[in-house]
């Protein structure tokens, strides 16, 4: 479990810093220090900065996860969703608040008609999120929705959910996960649906994975 987490950690850094590479480079521009990212939202490089400035703060206000939530629910701005269920899934959360959090996380895991890359980023918060608490039973409902997305069409939140059943260290899922350990589709930057689930495997029966080569995207 520590090297998934290490992992997804690895992952949000890197992203930020390559769109944070990518807007600088075209525009010359440095990102001011404070960013009211949810108003200016039609700058990717500040909106992922601040996503990650919030992500590393201290625990949300109520007001922020409503606001957090009220735009990762909509479907209009897909970039602005995107950040914002980056900075719920991994930012601090209220316990009062938690449920409310993850519930409406899986909705959006669940709605194949938002972006795989948006549900991907759901379904690896709720991960990040969950393994933070003891709440069983929130626990065995997430579980049990994000195992049925094992066969979901979308690549990414295929992947997203094998790592976050890692994560949870699933026992129940095991089954589902050895039968799609077979998953060639690669997502770009990382690799095979199917090496995931063979270390999410590992993850739950408390064996080291081994190290692999990221997959660059073309």
């Amino acid at each position: 479990m520590p090297r998934l987490l290490v992992l997804s950690r690895r992952r949000s850094a890197a992203m930020s810093l390559d769109k944070a590479a990518r807007v600088k480079q075209s525009s010359g521009v440095e990102t001011p220090p404070e960013v009211s990212w949810l108003v200016q939202g039609n700058d990717k490089f500040e909106l992922w900065e601040a996503a990650k400035k919030l992500s590393l703060g201290p625990r949300l206000r109520g007001s922020q996860v409503d606001e957090l939530l009220a735009r990762a629910m909509d479907p209009t701005d897909d970039l602005i969703a995107e950040t914002a269920i980056y900075a719920l899934g991994f930012s601090t959360v209220s316990r009062r608040r938690l449920r409310d959090v993850i519930l409406r996380l899986l909705d959006v895991v669940d709605d194949v008609a938002r972006p795989p890359g948006v549900r991907g980023h759901a379904a690896e918060g709720v991960g990040n999120l969950l393994s933070r608490t003891k709440l069983a039973t929130l626990r065995r409902h997430a579980i049990l929705r994000l195992t049925k997305h094992l066969t979901d069409p979308a690549t990414e939140v295929r992947f997203w959910t094998a790592f976050t059943l890692g994560v949870l260290r699933a026992r129940q899922s095991r089954s589902a996960l050895a039968g799609v350990v077979g998953d060639e589709a690669v997502l770009p930057g990382w690799w095979s649906v199917g090496e995931e689930a063979a270390d999410a495997l590992d993850s739950i029966a408390g064996r080291e994975s081994p190290d692999r080569p990221i997959v660059r995207p073309q």
